[in-house]
């Protein structure tokens, strides 16, 4: 009957939507369904903004098509992924508040299974860097604790002046990539001045330029 009908219907858990299907949020151990958003920017800022902690799944329903901006904060371990078929073509810029002792600040950030692909200059995942007023010294971000792995990425053969890149990072702390492939790129890592441990394994780079 239609009652019944309503009453199932009321009774089963859909997700949150708010506008749009880019990324979709999920706090482990919450009992609230995952909110999904209409930028990955605008999700990555309510997780920024939400006093929960803990695990914090971040997953992309779309491609971002613009530079992602992730703040690092104290208590939230962040992973990113990507729904099957998911083909980003733009940037992550990881900001890590400064923080660089990472002895006392142990949230990490995970790239998992994400797809990446490019046929202009780019570094899909970066760390950013903090400026202050125009002709003083730049002060870094420190990223840290970041684990990139099961992902994938493809460039095209362009000048090296125009490289494509799966991690550039600088002045950053803890690094893990595994089980990452590349093809058409200039280089899978792009390493400088790196604090604490540095893992990479199983990762493959193939027609490299």
């Amino acid at each position: 009957s239609l009652l019944a009908a309503t009453m199932l219907l009321g009774m089963m858990s859909f997700p949150a939507f708010a506008e749009g299907n880019a990324a979709e949020v999920t706090y482990e151990g919450s009992v609230e369904a995952p909110v999904v958003y209409e930028t990955v920017q605008k999700a990555v800022d309510a997780v920024i903004a939400s006093e929960q902690a803990g695990n914090i799944t971040i997953k992309l329903l779309a491609d971002p098509a613009e530079t992602v901006v992730i703040k690092q904060q104290e208590g939230k371990n962040l992973t990113i992924t990507a729904e099957e078929g998911v083909v980003v073509t733009s940037s992550f810029e990881i900001d890590g508040d400064g923080r660089h002792d990472t002895t006392k600040y142990l949230e990490t950030i995970t790239f998992d299974g994400i797809e990446f692909s490019s046929t202009k200059e780019i570094n899909f995942i970066t760390s950013q860097a903090k400026y202050t007023d125009p002709g003083e010294s730049a002060h870094y971000s420190y990223p840290h604790n970041i684990t990139v792995q099961n992902c994938k990425a493809t460039g095209s053969q362009i000048p090296a002046s125009s490289p494509v890149v799966l991690v550039k990072l600088k002045q950053y702390n803890n690094l893990t990539m595994k089980n990452c492939e590349g093809t058409n790129l200039h280089s899978l890592l792009q390493s400088s001045s790196m604090a604490g441990k540095g893992v990479i394994d199983g990762c493959k780079l193939t027609d490299s330029y």
